[in-house]
């Protein structure tokens, strides 16, 4: 397995490899989420919601793995290879290492079926290759599990017998700094997260308050004047009421009301 990783791995530890995997991660991560803010509702099918929810997970999961194995060798130089994460993940931290690992698979597996399912379902050869595809999805991970949880047991019952010595494989003193940086990363992510869901409650309020309209003649000339709507919160059993107000109308509110400077703000905006 050693020498496999290795082989498979070389081509991600160019300076092209790396600027390709994580430029891509960071595109794909940031897409995602102005695509997230750019919807004006959260009514979505079943499988969109899913794809979602996976997607904003996978950084959770993957910060403190890829984050911490790139941080630790950039900054301080510590080296782990496959040996030293399977012995982190089966004896250093069973507990919450190995479930975080084996949930961050499902989660990218997942995400990235649904997402692929969506690109090639409308081809015309889909739904006769389907059932190889579902094959495949289901084949590889447990495939991939089998091997990772043979090589873990192994190891652990190495080290129980006193075959290994542990030393070889316990993480440097300097990996309490690299956790202390994968913390704050994430930490980061889940308040960009947060924030995104604030901005978006924001503007929902905003766009419940106010309408702006932007009217033309049948000469395509706008009009010169501004429409605003003011809604009111109902009582229970009641309607909705808009109360508009026109530029220059005898009944619109004082010159001095907050909604009125609003309006004039929207005038000069539109028009």
């Amino acid at each position: 397995m050693q020498a496999t990783s290795g082989f498979l791995l070389a081509p991600w530890q160019s300076y092209v490899g790396l600027s390709a995997l994580y430029g891509s991660f960071l595109v794909h991560g940031a897409l995602g989420l102005l695509a997230l803010y750019r919807r004006r509702h959260l009514r979505m099918p079943a499988s969109e919601v899913a794809q979602l929810a996976l997607g904003l997970t996978v950084p959770l999961l993957l910060l403190p793995h890829a984050g911490a194995l790139r941080i630790g060798y950039s900054i301080y130089g510590i080296d782990s290879g496959f040996a030293q994460v399977l012995y982190q993940l089966w004896v250093g931290s069973p507990e919450y290492a190995l479930p975080r690992q084996f949930a961050l698979v499902l989660v990218v597996w997942i995400h990235g079926c649904i997402g692929l399912r969506a690109w090639l379902r409308a081809q015309p050869w889909y739904s006769r290759a389907a059932p190889l595809l579902s094959s495949l999805a289901t084949l590889v991970p447990a495939l991939a599990f089998a091997g990772v949880v043979s090589a873990g047991l192994s190891l652990r019952s190495a080290v129980e017998a006193h075959f290994v010595n542990p030393e070889h494989f316990r993480p440097p003193a300097a990996s309490l700094n690299v956790s202390g940086i994968v913390d704050r990363l994430v930490l980061a992510y889940v308040a960009i997260v947060f924030g995104l869901f604030v901005v978006r409650a924001i503007r929902s309020w905003h766009s419940t308050r106010f309408i702006r309209l932007s009217l033309h003649t049948l000469k395509d000339e706008k009009l010169p004047f501004c429409l605003a709507f003011q809604f009111s919160k109902p009582a229970d059993g009641q309607e909705f009421r808009m109360n508009p107000f026109a530029a220059g109308e005898a009944d619109a509110p004082p010159a001095a009301s907050g909604f009125w400077r609003a309006q004039q703000r929207c005038r000069h905006r539109i028009f």
